[in-house]
């Protein structure tokens, strides 16, 4: 949509509307109660009413009533001239009264009451949305980001079946970003990335027509080959559709698809392999294996830095001008502390966040004017600010499954009914030696915006030096220590696994 042409066709059909109610209809009631409503509910349109909006609409509604009023007099009456213009004096003077009355009772309720304003609002948009997704079914994970409410059925989407208890939250990532358009996120590039490179590389003849694959297994089956006594023990991730529906193709991290002996079961079910990262693979032993994932893990790497670091500056001035106060940092939890900071500092999580303005970057709209948001806003702001920061980075949309999501299915292993509430978005960092990880940096919930349940967890995240490093930079985040899924015999946190 071009916002500006848009603005001016509907400002200039709005005058004109204006004109005819003022001049030709002569009702200057409607006029005066569409004025308001537009201007306590404009926050809903995507349009920010202040103090000078009120005046100014103020000033043009007494200034109309008031000519409407004079214009009276010389119409024919039983009242002597004299007295038809006491009579329109007094009545255009309780009218302005009146108005200013409205007026003075309805702006600062829009304007220091939001909330308690536009909750019935929400509620009503809440019954719409739902409704609409029951009809046309859950949404697919995309990149474009909301500028309203985020609202859900609690219809199920799948069901994952586990071998193994998970122990940390089960990211499915169906969709990666590339570029950032402003609003929005094109989808990743890696195909075109991972052909370009293999031409270049030793024993291209082994992975030219599977590269893809390759890459995408690089690091399960790298891990697959690291010391027996040290590689996590691998679990089988079944995803399958409701009623016998086809799923959505939800990857796990670090995993590789399960080879099905009937492909009519790969209509109704998908199976992966899968392992928590818990261990380099450079810690492979030197040979053939090694060189391969080497040598592409460091073609795709340089060309990651170039692709995935991208951003429109000239889109988003402030987040720039942010992203310079992190200073020299360089590691890569040093910097996942100064985001989380910069986030959670001016901003707090809400599904009712309100409409974001339309004339500006939804990101910068969120961080810097709103100060509410919920997944899509925090993966996409922290996304930005890691590729500012020189870390290869991705916006990714899917499911997240929590692990008392999962119970045991009486034959061994654990189910979770996943609804599309657990659609969600996240940033994921390229890290050398595991891959694309999963960084969360979204609250866990509206009433603790920060501290304990901001998670955010990789390998090499050292909770401790941020905690420290939060506290030498007076930043009022790292109060306590993030939340982990996994604790020690006395139940404090411990360890820094990555997410499943």
């Amino acid at each position: 949509m071009d916002v500006q042409a848009t603005a001016w066709a509907l400002s200039g059909g709005l005058s004109l509307l204006l004109f005819a109610m003022e001049h030709l209809i002569r009702d200057h009631e409607t006029v005066y109660a569409l004025g308001t409503l537009l201007l306590i509910f404009s926050p809903l349109l995507g349009m920010e009413a202040g103090w000078a909006s009120a005046v100014l609409l103020g000033a043009f509604l007494l200034a109309y009533r008031t000519i409407q009023m004079t214009g009276r007099r010389g119409r024919r009456s039983l009242l002597p001239e004299a007295a038809q213009t006491r009579l329109a004096g007094m009545a255009g003077t309780a009218m302005c009264g009146i108005l200013l009355l409205g007026l003075a009772a309805a702006v600062p309720f829009a304007l220091l009451r939001p909330d308690d304003l536009y909750a019935p609002v929400y509620a009503v948009e809440e019954a719409v949305t739902t409704a609409v997704q029951r009809v046309t079914g859950t949404p697919e994970a995309t990149g474009r980001i909301s500028r309203g409410g985020s609202y859900h059925t609690g219809a199920p989407c799948m069901e994952v079946r586990s071998s193994l208890m998970p122990t940390e939250p089960l990211y499915l990532r169906m969709f990666s970003g590339g570029d950032y358009l402003g609003g929005q996120w094109a989808p990743d590039t890696d195909e075109a990335i991972l052909r370009s490179l293999a031409d270049g590389l030793p024993y291209a003849d082994l992975i030219r027509d599977q590269i893809g694959a390759t890459f995408r297994d690089l690091y399960f089956l790298a891990n697959q080959n690291t010391a027996r006594e040290t590689a996590p023990e691998p679990r089988i991730l079944t995803i399958q559709g409701i009623g016998g529906t086809a799923p959505p193709v939800c990857v796990p991290y670090y995993s590789q698809l399960f080879p099905i002996g009937d492909s009519v079961w790969g209509r109704t079910w998908l199976s992966y392999e899968q392992r928590d990262m818990g261990v380099d693979w450079n810690a492979l032993p030197d040979g053939r294996m090694r060189a391969v994932f080497a040598s592409l893990e460091a073609a795709y790497l340089q060309q990651a830095r170039r692709t995935y670091t991208r951003v429109p500056t000239d889109l988003l001035p402030r987040l720039t001008a942010l992203s310079r106060e992190a200073g020299e940092l360089s590691d890569p939890g040093e910097i996942t502390a100064f985001i989380l900071h910069a986030l959670h500092s001016r901003a707090v999580y809400s599904l009712t966040p309100g409409w974001g303005s339309f004339n500006k970057d939804i990101v910068e709209d969120f961080l810097f004017d709103r100060g509410k948001g919920y997944c899509q806003h925090f993966a996409s702001a922290g996304t930005l600010l890691y590729r500012l920061l020189g870390i290869p980075a991705r916006y990714a949309a899917g499911y997240v499954v929590e692990p008392e999501g999962f119970l045991p299915d009486g034959s061994g292993g654990y189910l979770a009914v996943v609804t599309d509430q657990s659609a969600h978005a996240w940033a994921e960092i390229f890290l050398e030696g595991y891959g694309w990880t999963p960084v969360e940096l979204t609250p866990a919930s509206e009433e603790q915006a920060a501290g304990p349940d901001a998670y955010a967890s990789f390998p090499g995240f050292d909770r401790l030096r941020a905690l420290q490093i939060g506290r030498e930079r007076g930043w009022e985040l790292f109060q306590t220590l993030p939340r982990t899924g996994q604790r020690d015999a006395d139940g404090d946190p411990s360890g820094d696994a990555s997410p499943s």
